[in-house]
């Protein structure tokens, strides 16, 4: 099993110094990742709240290509029914360039109400913006003139990209998925998939669910070896069960009343259903292993949420970095 870092970059200002300061603590998350061998390094998109810090991803990863070495990176998730598509395109196939072919990058619809509000999108054309504005960052991604004609999405001239990402065709991609059926469809397209249990029912929902994936790229006629299973998960690591609570238990609790849609589940029920996934380096372990037995590729740790203090983040990146991936890669 791989093991990244995801920050959804919640900000709290009730209880964060500046949005400045959080800003190069995130970039100084990220350097400690890379140094530490994780997998990948990936931060959310929003806009308009402190739901999420971040309306730009490629603007923030760039500046944390050029302090890494071999980190991947990417957005979880780039939201494209808000996007001009070219511009996608364009800014993304600049930043694999400038990051070594470094980039991956996860695509979703959204879900915030304000954030289509704030975008003047109706959330009934999703689907089809999703779907339009993805044909066309593909289609300009081959290095190929490209003339397209949708319902929200128009190329009537022909348009090729001066700047094309290093990886051929573009970085992988991985698709958002929430419930069986998503993780069906994206399987019977072919695209890895990224999900978070966190919003289910109980970490016993994400076996079905990942059942259902594999059926879909089963029925789509793909190979599953080249493919990524991604899951983000709230992870703290201390050197005791009853420490990684004590630390935690606060700072996750701020960070499930913030959420605007999700979880409506107590701390003590999160823990029950193993949703989260706070303890020592062994019962952590021992919980990323049943995830990988279920299918699971890869793990994205989401360790700064809530407001949490960098250095107790710090700490258990460390402990993460040094007791548990050792123990996983060989899963």
């Amino acid at each position: 099993m791989k093991l990244g870092i995801f920050s959804v970059m919640d900000f709290h200002p009730d209880v964060q110094a500046s949005q400045s300061n959080f800003y190069q603590q995130t970039i100084d998350y990220a350097i400690a990742a890379d140094k530490h061998g994780f997998d990948s390094f990936w931060v959310a998109e929003h806009h308009f709240s402190h739901y999420g810090l971040c309306p730009s991803p490629s603007l923030l990863l760039s500046n944390i290509a050029a302090r890494t070495k071999n980190i991947k990176l990417g957005p979880a998730v780039k939201v494209l029914p808000f996007h001009d598509p070219v511009k996608v395109a364009e800014e993304y196939a600049v930043l694999d360039v400038l990051s070594g072919g470094r980039l991956e990058v996860a695509v979703g619809k959204g879900y915030l109400e304000h954030e289509y509000l704030g975008h003047n999108i109706q959330r009934e054309d999703s689907q089809q913006r999703f779907i339009e504005a993805l044909d066309i960052i593909q289609a300009l991604w081959t290095g190929q003139e490209v003339t397209y004609q949708g319902e929200h999405f128009s190329l009537p001239n022909p348009v090729k990209l001066n700047t094309l990402p290093l990886q051929p065709n573009g970085p992988a991609l991985s698709f958002a998925g929430l419930s069986a059926p998503g993780f069906s469809k994206v399987g019977e397209l072919g695209h890895s998939i990224m999900g978070i249990p966190y919003l289910m029912e109980s970490l016993d929902s994400l076996r079905p669910a990942l059942a259902s994936y594999r059926q879909g790229l089963a029925d789509g006629g793909h190979d599953s070896k080249k493919i990524q299973t991604t899951m983000g998960v709230h992870i703290h690591v201390a050197k005791t069960n009853a420490l990684a609570r004590q630390q935690s238990q606060e700072f996750l609790t701020r960070y499930c009343v913030t959420r605007a849609v999700g979880n409506s589940k107590t701390f003590d029920e999160l823990m029950e259903k193993q949703l989260i996934c706070i303890g020592d380096p062994d019962h952590v372990t021992q919980q990323l292993q049943t995830m990988a037995d279920m299918g699971t590729t890869r793990v994205l740790a989401l360790k700064d949420f809530g407001g949490m203090p960098f250095g107790l983040v710090k700490s258990s990146l460390d402990l993460l970095a040094k007791e548990v991936y050792p123990v996983l890669s060989n899963v």
